[in-house]
């Protein structure tokens, strides 16, 4: 029960902060380069990892199935799963493919018939500092998931997304993108960041005590009861997001060289890891316990997505695509002294960064 809960909790915030950065980093972006070219770059960071991504994972996601489901003709990798191609973990690339071009649609709908889009932008930041905020903006989103007529977040594995959870996450890039190159905006938006996230483990609880429960009598065919737990769910989701962005920013505002290398290949990790993961499983299933199981299968598929990327991402062409140009750091030394080296890096992200060069000491 301890491993579930703390599963529910990461996936409670987690993807909604990436729609989030997504729609502020968008904001940003599209206000220095402009639509088109923030599409473009949309379109080779997210619309390449997620074709390639599905070519390849979509033998291995045909294996899983056969190990999730004994009674299936093969557990060995069958290309036949490329006839009905499916996003699987990449569902998020996709969705976020949709999210942005929609919204620059409406967002240039909006201009051509006169309308003004700041307004919106400014009700927010103006409203970013109250406690009420994240009270009001947990309620459409426990709607949209509700209206749907499912206890969570969870997508299908389906390019047809169902409209209530592209709603959900069009909510936070929406707040996002209206924060977007508001620096004030987002400093009240993380403001008492403890206290914050004291809130949502305090709203956690019974959040997840239903979920946890949500096919038990009396609970499983009560919709209302459903709406208060995705409103708890959504509300936990909004004090988490505000509370560690609040963080983040009071502990890890400067330039870190191994922070700015975890976030480069986070992107990489997340896009490979189940060609890893699903092999480890399948070859650690009935060997170990559990806990040992997912324990020893985690810790050996972040090893090896991070030795790939170290060896075959990073300084590639596919770092390039991927978070933009690296260059190798050199060390040397002169007269018993280090002298330092400066190393032009792009801080860009499939979130929706744009390059930015910063200079990193050796």
């Amino acid at each position: 029960m301890p491993l579930m809960g703390g599963l529910w909790l990461s996936h409670a915030f987690r993807m909604p902060l990436f729609f989030l950065l997504a729609g502020f980093l968008g904001a940003a972006a599209v206000g220095r380069h402009g639509g088109r070219a923030w599409l473009r770059s949309r379109g080779a960071r997210l619309g390449l990892p997620l074709l390639v991504g599905v070519i390849l994972l979509a033998p291995l996601g045909g294996m899983f199935d056969a190990w999730v489901d004994p009674s299936g003709p093969s557990t060995t990798p069958s290309l036949a799963g490329l006839a009905h191609p499916r996003p699987q973990h990449l569902w998020f690339l996709w969705y976020l493919i949709v999210i942005s071009t929609g919204w620059l649609a409406a967002r240039a709908a909006i201009r051509r018939i006169g309308g003004r889009g700041n307004r919106g932008a400014r009700l927010l930041v103006s409203l970013a500092g109250s406690s009420w905020l994240v009270v009001l903006l947990a309620l459409p989103c426990a709607l949209a998931i509700w209206i749907a007529g499912s206890w969570e977040a969870a997508p299908p594995d389906s390019f047809a997304a169902p409209a209530g959870l592209l709603a959900y996450y069009a909510i936070f890039f929406a707040v996002g993108w209206l924060l977007g190159d508001r620096a004030t905006g987002l400093e009240a938006l993380a403001a008492n960041p403890w206290r914050r996230l004291a809130a949502a483990l305090a709203v956690s609880i019974p959040g997840f005590w239903l979920f946890a429960h949500a096919h038990d009598r009396g609970i499983a065919d009560n919709p209302w009861i459903r709406l208060a737990a995705l409103y708890l769910s959504a509300l936990c989701c909004w004090l988490l997001i505000c509370g560690l962005i609040g963080a983040f920013r009071r502990f890890l505002a400067q330039e870190r060289p191994a922070v700015r290398y975890a976030a480069d290949a986070s992107y990489w990790i997340y896009l490979s890891h189940m060609l890893f993961l699903v092999p480890l499983q399948l070859l650690l299933f009935g060997w170990l316990p559990s806990v040992a199981q997912y324990a020893v299968a985690v810790l050996a598929t972040f090893a090896l997505t991070l030795v790939t990327y170290e060896l075959f991402v990073r300084y590639s062409a596919i770092g390039q695509v991927l978070h933009g140009r690296r260059t190798r750091t050199i060390h040397s030394a002169s007269r018993g002294s280090r002298a330092s080296s400066l190393t032009s890096v792009s801080a860009s992200s499939p979130a929706g960064s744009e390059p930015a060069t910063t200079p990193t000491p050796a």
